[in-house]
């Protein structure tokens, strides 16, 4: 008598020359369901199941080296990667990646000038996308926030550097009125840091609204005395703006708490709320 194999997701024992009293093992148990296509096994309820893999791939980028920090679903199953890829200089550009259904690559496009350039958000606007990011080749300080507008096929169409002469960045993008299907007909909202806008802290959080080509209508800067930084960005449905990220009580502090706001479709704050503990709290993305 002894352990005997009931199934992956089963305890059991030898009884007589008969595999007996097998017992369903807890859920979220590690398993092996026997299937090369599949991965992250798990049991549930006496099954053990994983997910299907249909393939797994990497890309080259020009240079040596490429991150993606930015995903967009495409109709098809297609995704746009966005990110930066290190040139041959040893600086970064931007970076652009679409990629069909099957993984396949259909334009791998890098755009920027002599300074480290990258892109950190993107979304689909109209029959193409916008970038937004963070650019030392263009504008007026150390580094500005950068927002590419593109082509379906990855040609740009027009840049826009933001900012004033300290360092600022842009960390998300969003359509308002219609998600982008039809050219976004409200313009372009695009959300991150600043150091140069109305100088109300070490960093502030800090929100612009573009037209579809790209003529900035506004800026606001939101936070207090810390560091303040806008992660993510939604266009509410009845007009404003959701802001989602993290501030510090003030400029020494390395303690973030999560921070939100609620703006009017001019960018005047509403309302802000903080939430957080001892360790540091933050918001990376708004669903």
């Amino acid at each position: 008598d002894g352990d005997c194999n009931a199934g992956p997701c089963f305890s059991a024992v030898c009884v007589t020359g008969t595999c007996a009293a097998p017992v369903v093992l807890a859920d979220g148990l590690v398993c092996n369901d026997g299937f090369d296509c599949t991965s992250q096994d798990t049991c549930k309820a006496g099954t053990c199941s994983g997910i299907e893999v249909l393939g797994a791939f990497s890309y080259p980028a020009s240079g040596h080296g490429a991150t993606a920090t930015a995903l967009v679903t495409l109709p098809g199953g297609g995704l746009l990667l966005g990110g930066e890829a290190t040139n041959a200089a040893g600086f970064t550009d931007g970076w652009l990646m679409r990629v069909d259904g099957y993984g396949k690559s259909l334009a791998s496009l890098t755009y920027g000038g002599p300074g480290h350039d990258g892109f950190l958000a993107a979304a689909a606007h109209g029959s193409g996308f916008v970038l937004v990011g963070r650019t030392e080749s263009l504008g007026a300080g150390k580094a500005d926030g950068w927002v590419v507008r593109t082509d379906g096929d990855g040609k740009m169409q027009w840049q826009v550097p933001l900012g004033g002469v300290d360092q600022d960045e842009l960390h998300a993008v969003a359509i308002p009125g219609d998600g982008g299907a039809t050219g976004g007909s409200n313009g372009i909202a695009v959300a991150g840091r600043t150091r140069t806008k109305d100088g109300l802290g070490k960093y502030d959080a800090w929100l612009a609204r573009l037209s579809n080509g790209g003529v900035v209508q506004w800026t606001q800067a939101y936070g207090g005395a810390g560091d303040d930084v806008a992660t993510a960005v939604a266009a509410l449905p009845a007009g404003g703006f959701l802001l989602a990220g993290s501030t510090t009580p003030n400029k020494s502090s390395e303690v973030e708490d999560l921070w939100v706001a609620r703006t009017a479709d001019s960018g005047k704050p509403l309302w802000q709320k903080t939430w957080g503990g001892m360790a540091s709290d933050r918001a990376e993305d708004l669903v």
